[in-house]
């Protein structure tokens, strides 16, 4: 019953003219991840899973996130995370621009979920906090630019550049040994 509400989130969340066609069985890798609809042009980012909400420095953090197409595209969408603090100030890059799953977005096949993977060493300086990812997306091939930034756009219609994930992660005390 549980993967019968997943399905209707994500399809109520997707737009009404996007090619997707979730199933069942593509669904159950999101179990435990926190449902989203963010556009970054061609690509949707669906669901999200970071590993804890709450670390220490030198520990290492995961992020899960999982995209779809949501149109053709001749643009490969490529993806940078950071995690930045309450103030938006950047303290870790948790990824380089790269296509998500490293699979070109120009390739995705519109009924398929696309997870993309990432574990980062948090640095043993990292000043305690409360922190949160925040997702830029590019059209670009190489070196991504700040001019070849593309905004998210949520299911309000609402853009922005920076997609900062609703998931706290709250990091206290010394470094582990």
């Amino acid at each position: 019953m549980a993967v019968l509400g997943v399905i209707a989130a994500v399809l109520l969340t997707a737009s009404p003219d996007a090619p997707i066609a979730l199933h069942a069985d593509r669904l159950s890798s999101l179990t435990g991840a926190s449902l989203l609809s963010a556009d970054a042009g061609p690509i949707s980012l669906v669901a999200y899973r970071i590993g804890s909400s709450s670390t220490t420095p030198g520990d290492t953090l995961t992020l899960e996130l999982y995209w779809t197409a949501v149109s053709e595209s001749t643009r490969n969408v490529r993806i940078a995370a950071e995690l930045v603090d309450l103030d938006q100030q950047a303290w870790v890059l948790l990824s380089e621009p790269h296509a998500p799953g490293l699979i070109d977005t120009r390739l995705w096949p519109a009924d398929r979920l696309v997870r993309d993977l990432r574990s980062v060493h948090l640095p043993p300086d990292l000043p305690a906090g409360i922190y949160q990812v925040a997702l830029s997306a590019y059209t670009c091939q190489a070196q991504c630019t700040t001019d070849q930034r593309i905004a998210f756009r949520d299911t309000r219609g609402v853009e922005r550049q920076t997609l900062l994930l609703p998931q706290v992660i709250a990091v206290s005390g010394e470094p582990r040994e």
